[in-house]
């Protein structure tokens, strides 16, 4: 059943991806990972521009579980106000930090942690 669910599941995001906000499609997400599948989704915003523009490109998205994250790979996560962000791995820090930025941003995001990676 779970399987049926999530091999349509990219094919139901299209139909719902304007309405359809990431925090309620979170549970979905995770039984994907738990699964061993991605997650495709549609991004929102312009931070990632010209990469990944909104409306037209989806994003498939793997568990880090499945395998470490690394320099250059685009990546969400969840800052700790609670929003999601989808950008750039720039650099892994000495202690295990993370620096993350836009495509279309200048200002460098220090400080993010491991554990606020989502895929």
């Amino acid at each position: 059943m779970i399987s049926e669910l999530l091999q349509s599941s990219s094919e139901r995001l299209a139909f719902l991806k304007d309405k359809l906000k990431l925090e309620d499609a979170l549970p979905l997400l995770e039984a994907s990972f738990e699964a061993g599948v991605s997650f495709r989704f549609y991004s929102r915003g312009a931070s990632m521009l010209p990469m990944i523009v909104e409306g037209r490109d989806s994003v498939s998205l793997v568990s880090p579980d499945k395998r470490p994250i690394k320099k250059g790979e685009v990546v969400l996560y969840r800052r700790g106000n609670g929003t999601f962000v989808l950008h750039r791995l720039m650099k892994i820090e000495k202690d295990g930090s993370l620096t993350m930025c836009g495509d279309n941003q200048v200002i460098l995001e220090k400080g993010i942690q491991k554990e606020d990676v989502i895929a």
